[in-house]
């Protein structure tokens, strides 16, 4: 690839990988695998314009080379390899982006294509992005640190706050459990937006901390509200703790929490990027009493069938897929085709991002168990939401 780039002189690399591949390779079988290789394999070839070279260049990433190609052009192609298809079993995708510049290198323009692609993946499935030398790697790594300053000592001042959301049971119209979000206050009360912290965190491993955090004063809540039920969202770097289910079962033995109160969640992504492992520390998790859930699920691509290996409770869809069942038919197919897959494996399906009685009417209808959103109130402070 080297070699053939030094023969070109201007345009742009497209650096492609292809999302959750390892998990397909596991669940599925290497056969599936090579099948979704080759879909996409299809998909490049049928490219127009074609790029003026191609190459695989390992298992799951692929270089394109084109001739220059009006923005608009380019932006198109980087978003339809993103996307995937469904229907023809092509996977979602991340591209990074890099155009030739002036007395740039080979080995240049191929650094940074693959730091366009790195930042893309670090906005997760999906995702492309275009490599520009002011958002280089020195700027992002000082963002970041500003980020993990922030958090860090809001943990040490005791400046974290978990806010509460609803989450209701459909069919019988009442709230049975909370999601326990987590904020974090400025010294002067502002509350900052969690995203970009929490991601700092998880780069730099204080989120375990944070974890434990969470957990401590989710269950202190519990103790302190007879009946209450609170969901808590667990990062994957928790998913490496084997020491977790014995961290839990002290923690709700010292409060005096019956385990069935405490719902614990964790991303498709997380538990696709360690099957194994995840399973393991689940069902330890789940011999406790504590109910687990499957959060974000339904993005990318997937053939579901890890849903048996996962002794979860619950399943929530991907937002992404809900807030637009008022108007996309093609979601509500494939919100009623998970859903009919959650209940398949006897699990119970919840919808995120229920904003409006819209939404709601769908999803009702659809089948799911239960809905969370700003149709039922937005995430507020413990005192606000449990005031009755």
């Amino acid at each position: 690839m080297v070699h053939a780039l030094a023969e070109t002189e201007s345009g742009s690399l497209l650096l492609i990988d292809l999302d959750d591949f390892k998990a397909i390779n596991d669940l599925a079988g290497h056969s599936a695998g090579d099948m979704v290789i080759q879909h996409m394999a299809k998909r490049l070839r049928e490219l127009r314009p074609a790029p003026k070279l191609a190459a695989r260049l390992g298992g799951d990433e692929f270089a394109l080379f084109f001739e220059p190609l009006p923005d608009a052009q380019l932006l198109q192609t980087a978003r339809l390899l993103c996307k995937g298809d469904r229907d023809r079993h092509v996977a979602t995708a991340c591209v990074g982006i890099a155009m030739t510049q002036p007395g740039c290198s080979t080995e240049s323009l191929l650094g940074h294509a693959d730091l366009a692609l790195s930042q893309a993946r670090a906005k997760g499935r999906s995702n492309w992005h275009l490599y520009n030398p002011a958002d280089g790697t020195r700027e992002s790594l000082l963002d970041r640190t500003e980020q993990l300053a922030l958090i860090t000592d809001a943990l040490h001042d005791n400046r974290l706050a978990l806010f509460l959301q609803p989450v209701m049971a459909i069919q019988a119209a009442q709230t049975t459990h909370y999601e326990a979000l987590l904020r974090v206050r400025m010294p002067d009360g502002q509350i900052l937006p969690p995203a970009p912290l929490i991601a700092a965190a998880e780069a730099s491993g204080l989120i375990r901390d944070i974890d434990q955090w969470v957990l401590q004063h989710a269950v202190a809540l519990i103790a302190s509200r007879p009946g209450l039920r609170l969901a808590v969202n667990l990062s994957a770097r928790s998913l490496d703790n084997p020491e977790l289910p014995a961290l839990l079962q002290e923690m709700l033995q010292q409060q005096g929490v019956k385990p069935q109160q405490l719902i614990l969640e964790i991303t498709e992504t997380a538990a696709l990027n360690q099957l194994t492992h995840a399973e393991i520390l689940l069902t330890g998790i789940r011999t406790l009493g504590c109910k687990l859930a499957l959060d974000d699920f339904g993005v990318g691509f997937s053939t579901f069938q890890y849903l048996k290996h996962l002794p979860v409770d619950f399943v929530k869809i991907d937002g992404s897929f809900i807030r637009t069942l008022d108007h996309s038919e093609d979601d509500r197919l494939f919100v009623k085709a998970l859903v009919d897959a959650i209940h398949g494996y006897g699990k119970l399906a919840v919808a995120e991002y229920v904003e409006n009685q819209a939404i709601l009417q769908w999803v009702t209808e659809l089948g799911v168990d239960y809905a969370q959103g700003y149709h039922f109130g937005r995430p507020q402070e413990v005192d606000t939401v449990l005031a009755g």
